[in-house]
């Protein structure tokens, strides 16, 4: 599920506005219980969540735009990573899914990180 949505995201088991006024819509939180509700809503062994700010507008201090968070779930185990790209908003997105089927690749693979 990739979402810049909050609409979509509040949709997600787990996700509520109490949950994104804590941790933040584009926050690893969040990306974690995206990826866990793909795969309990899709009943699949692998649910892969993004969230993040590909712009063109201006991102938080903290999170600046490019700020994107790829989370994979599987029966096993849940991971998370963050990342901080650079580019337009089209470059932003092509390379956020990059990495999620990277994550998804290295999972299959047995590459643990």
């Amino acid at each position: 599920i990739v979402a810049y949505s909050n609409n979509i995201k509040l949709k997600m088991p787990g996700i509520s506005s109490e949950f994104i006024k804590k941790y933040g819509a584009v926050s690893c939180e969040v990306a974690l219980k995206m990826a866990e509700g793909a795969r309990a809503y899709g009943r699949t062994d692998i649910g892969i969540g993004i969230t993040g700010l590909a712009g063109p507008g201006a991102g938080e201090s903290n999170k600046p735009v490019g700020t994107v968070f790829v989370a994979l779930a599987t029966k096993e185990d849940t991971s998370v990573r963050g990342f901080r790209f650079k580019g337009d908003r089209e470059a932003v997105k092509r390379i956020s899914v990059r990495w999620a089927l990277e994550l998804l690749n290295r999972y299959l693979e047995g590459v643990k990180e």
